[in-house]
C-alpha cells in the first residue's frame, strides 16, 4: 500500500480544507506569513498570499525588501492592487528551503475563499474552469490527430503524450509542455499557440 501524502503532518484533505487560512512557512532564519493559496502535491512548493498595507515600511514580514538570500528560497512573484487599494504579493517557497509549516488559527474568521484568492492573484477564469480545460485538451488532441501526429491520452490520464517525447499538462497552454528535446518543445508550444489564436 502506498504511503499517504503528508506535508509537515497535514494530509491532502487537510490542505484542501485549509486553503485560504492564515499560515506561516518557516525558513532558516526567516519566515513568511499570509494566506495559504496552494501547495503543489508533487514538488511541495508552497504558495502564500500576503496582504501589504499601504505605507508599510520595508521588511520581510510585509513581503517587501527581500534579500538575495531570501529570494533564493522564496520568490516574490507579483504584487497586485485591488479596487480597494490593498496590495498583495504571492510568495513562493520551495520545498528545499522549508524548515516548518503551520496554520496560525483554526478559528480565524478572516479566511479567504478560493474565489477571493483567485481574484486577488488575477488568475483568469479560463485557466481554472474545468469545462474550458477539457475543451482545450479535446481541441489539442483533435488538432494533433488531424496532422497525423501520434498522440496518447485518456479520460484517466490528464496529460497529453505526443510521440512519447512531449507531454502537455493541464491547463494545456504553451507553457504546459514538458519535453527534453528543445526543438520539439518549441514546435509543440507553437502548435498550441496557433490553436489558441484560431
Amino acid at each position: 500500500m502506498a504511503e499517504e501524502w503528508r506535508f509537515f503532518g497535514f494530509t491532502l484533505q487537510d490542505i484542501h480544507s485549509k486553503l485560504g487560512s492564515p499560515c506561516v512557512a518557516t525558513l532558516v532564519g526567516s519566515e513568511y506569513s499570509g494566506y495559504l493559496y496552494n501547495i503543489d502535491p508533487e514538488t511541495y512548493t508552497v504558495f502564500i498570499l500576503q496582504r501589504l498595507c499601504q505605507g508599510q515600511g520595508q521588511g520581510q514580514d510585509q513581503g517587501q525588501g527581500l534579500t538575495q538570500e531570501q529570494v533564493a528560497h522564496g520568490d516574490n512573484i507579483e504584487t497586485n492592487v485591488k479596487e480597494n487599494h490593498e496590495a498583495w504579493d504571492i510568495v513562493v517557497v520551495r520545498q528545499h528551503a522549508l524548515k516548518g509549516f503551520e496554520f496560525q488559527n483554526d478559528s480565524e474568521p478572516d479566511n479567504l475563499s478560493v474565489e477571493e484568492m483567485d481574484s486577488i492573484a488575477r488568475v483568469p477564469h479560463a485557466l481554472i474552469d474545468p469545462a474550458k480545460i477539457k475543451a482545450r485538451k479535446e481541441g489539442l488532441v483533435a488538432m494533433l490527430r488531424s496532422k497525423r501526429i501520434p498522440v496518447e491520452t485518456s479520460a484517466e490520464d490528464a496529460v497529453v503524450h505526443i510521440m512519447n517525447s512531449a507531454h502537455v499538462h493541464p491547463p494545456y497552454l504553451p507553457l504546459s509542455v514538458e519535453c527534453a528535446n528543445g526543438v520539439m518543445l518549441e514546435r509543440v508550444r507553437s502548435m498550441i499557440q496557433e490553436l489558441h489564436e484560431e
